[in-house]
């Protein structure tokens, strides 16, 4: 009995429990809580009121105290328009994507829209919604179509259902996203209006883009390409709320933007490739709701609204080399500086419908403001302030359907086999690392000037990698590193001619030294530079050399200094300089030429004035055989303070010719002079008489 009784009470436990979660809340009925708790324990069913099919709704509120994305729902046919909204029923999700314990697809739909409502085995007390279905309008802000207030959609929706490209644009617009841009055709307001004009009819596309997009903008969107038209404009993109984008770009005829409306920013022309029909204007843009009449949609005046079909214009064929000449918007476009169609391909779409979809065509608007750079096939991602990574897969001559097949193949390289894409990320205020694998026209696979890895500030500040490959597998002028700084001081280390690359389109080239035209350059902004030069091998010695470099710009004379060292055999130093050159030792200069035992070599030295030596104790000249003094007019010998120097108090020598023997005579020197002092000894006339020879 005791176990009895416990049990009972936890049953008592459970109900109070039960009542009072219903009773808190407010979202039922009191009698539909008595009326459950009362039959709750006995056999008798009531009859429900059936109704079997399904019907539509208007959404009125999602604040789900149970959390289980339950809606409340307002419809005519059940329910008094002026009934408080707390009074009005719960429907139950039905999903797709259901699942059980935190799994499956969360999707509630927003307050104001049009909700597909069925009842469980026709009980209206059991309703459920399988989703949403869209009208064509809801009517503008001051005049709404709903028959009831819908306060849930005033507090959080309302103001914020602008921003149309196409169509009215005062929130009055139900349409499914992208529809305008799906079927490639203005809203409409009567059929009329679509069958009366051929060129609409001609234009309309079948339906090719999936996705999603929240009340709030973030988006999913899933582009198959326009069927009628060579899957043109087929792509993946996400889009967050505020801008933060990715796209995944298929197509690789037409450049990211051909796709976008024209207030976004792009090339605007022509993009229709149906022979006879062209993008209508925005003229023909047909505003209100859509209507049909008896004329228009049976009896004897039934009109043929049917799409005709036109006859393509756009060919993707190879034309010999070259990318057929009726891709619609021109050649297709390259986007890495000095190729050839860099930019070159315009176009626009009048259907494309969203403001907020412009954000990555018109960029964030900051000073750097970065956009779209696809003009091929390839991958973007953007944030909101403008931070960018791209990858483009551009070919010089692209063609072919952008099919799903196509990525059961190999990438193809175009008609002529010159790939000319490239990778990059660039900040938002313009730091950048671009790696370019650009080729050259002439030489198909083989890396031009423009092959490269830089990295660039926003500044100016840069190093570049440069992989600039000639035929034969050999260095172009362009190979090697270079370094600048925003004053211009530069470091450069060029590889011109050496014989070494990767294999093609591919990495895994190994370092080698075998150039003959490769060098190390270090200059400064204003033009100092130190230059290693490997003239002409860079295995043996040849005539290689360091040389430091002065421009001495402006100067008015005297040209560059310069000092160089030169490898040969035998090899050279060569010091110049354009003004003075002064050398200052804190110790001894000693040079030493030549080698005394193998190499004896000379020392020579050219004076264009004056050559000044001053020894404070003594200047000694040495010579194993012979001293010799030459001038073209005098040579002086002088020593000692001991005469007045001309008009001047200070001593000098005491100057006079030297006596000279020549021819048998003795002479006074008038080329060489000599100085003695006052107490030097007198020379006798016998100290000469040996030399006495000469006749009277």
């Amino acid at each position: 009995m005791a176990f009895v009784h416990e049990g009972d009470i936890e049953a008592l436990k459970r109900r109070i429990i039960s009542l009072e979660n219903r009773l808190g809340n407010i979202n039922y009925e009191m009698k539909g809580v008595v009326k459950a708790e009362l039959t709750a324990s006995s056999t008798i069913l009531d009859q429900s009121q059936a109704q079997f099919g399904m019907y539509t709704a208007l959404c009125l509120e999602t604040i789900d105290v149970w959390k289980q994305n339950r809606v409340r729902w307002f419809s005519p046919i059940f329910h008094n328009p002026k009934r408080p909204v707390k009074e009005f029923p719960w429907a139950l999700p039905v999903s797709s994507m259901g699942g059980f314990d935190d799994c499956g697809l969360t999707w509630v739909p927003p307050a104001g829209s049009k909700l597909c409502i069925v009842f469980e085995n026709g009980n209206r007390t059991v309703p459920y919604y399988l989703g949403t279905t869209w009208d064509r309008d809801r009517g503008s802000a001051s005049n709404r179509k709903w028959g009831t207030a819908v306060e849930e959609f005033q507090k959080v929706s309302a103001g914020h259902r602008k921003g149309y490209l196409v169509g009215p644009d005062d929130e009055s617009q139900v349409f499914p996203p992208w529809n305008t841009e799906n079927y490639n055709g203005f809203d409409l307001s009567s059929i009329v209006d679509f069958s009366e004009n051929p060129e609409a009819q001609k234009l309309i596309t079948y339906p090719h883009i999936y996705g999603f997009k929240t009340p709030e903008k973030h988006t999913i969107k899933m582009v198959d390409g326009d069927p009628k038209c060579n899957r043109k404009w087929k792509r993946f993109e996400i889009m967050s709320s505020c801008g933060n984008w990715i796209m995944l770009k298929d197509d690789h005829l037409h450049y990211a933007g051909q796709w976008a409306h024209p207030e976004c920013g792009v090339q605007s022309g022509e993009t229709s490739c149906v022979q006879g029909a062209s993008n209508l204007s925005k003229n023909d843009v047909i505003r209100g709701g859509f209507t049909t009449n008896a004329a228009e949609s049976s009896g004897p005046n039934l009109r043929d609204t049917s799409p005709k079909e036109g006859v393509k214009s756009e060919e993707n064929s190879c034309t010999g080399q070259t990318s057929n000449s009726k891709i619609i918007g021109g050649h297709p476009s390259t986007s890495a500086a000095g190729t050839k169609y860099i930019n070159t391909q315009i176009g626009s779409n009048p259907y494309f419908k969203q403001k907020q979809e412009c954000r990555p065509y018109k960029g964030p608007q900051t000073p750097q403001n970065p956009v779209v750079d696809l003009p091929q096939s390839g991958i973007q991602l953007m944030s909101i302030s403008g931070h960018t990574f791209v990858m483009d897969d551009s070919v010089q001559e692209p063609f072919g359907d952008p099919t799903w097949e196509r990525s059961t193949k190999e990438f193809d390289f175009g008609c002529n086999n010159i790939y000319q894409g490239r990778t990059y990320w660039q900040s938002a205020t313009g730091h950048s690392i671009e790696m370019s694998d650009v080729e050259l026209d002439e030489n198909p696979n083989i890396r031009d000037k423009n092959n490269y890895i830089r990295i660039l500030s926003a500044s100016g500040n840069k190093i570049e990698l440069n992989d600039h490959t000639l035929p034969g597998c050999k260095a172009g002028e362009k190979r090697g590193i270079f370094l600048e700084s925003t004053s211009k001081h530069a470091i450069q280390m060029v590889d011109d001619t050496n014989k070494q690359c990767s294999s093609n389109r591919m990495n895994g080239g190994k370092p080698i030294n075998e150039s003959n035209k490769a060098f190390v350059k270090i200059r400064t902004g204003y033009g100092l530079e130190m230059t290693f030069n490997d003239d002409f091998d860079q295995k043996k010695m040849d005539k290689q050399f360091i040389q430091i470099y002065c421009p001495r710009t402006g100067a008015s004379e005297g040209g560059p200094h310069f000092h160089r060292y030169q490898e040969a055999d035998p090899a050279l130093i060569f010091l110049r300089s354009g003004g003075y050159h002064i050398k200052s030792t804190h110790k001894d200069d000693i040079s030493i030429i030549g080698d005394f035992d193998e190499s004896p070599s000379d020392k020579i030295e050219l004076i264009s004035k004056v050559k000044l030596v001053y020894s404070k104790d003594y200047y000694i000249n040495l010579s194993d055989k012979s001293h010799v003094f030459i001038a073209k007019e005098l040579i002086y010998l002088l020593a000692g303070q001991d005469c007045p120097s001309p008009g001047g108090d200070q001593k000098g020598p005491c100057v006079g010719p030297v006596l000279v023997y020549q021819g048998g005579c003795i002479k006074l020197s008038d080329r060489v002079y000599a100085s003695c002092s006052q107490d030097a000894s007198t020379a006798s006339m016998f100290m000469l008489k040996p030399f006495a020879k000469c006749n009277p």
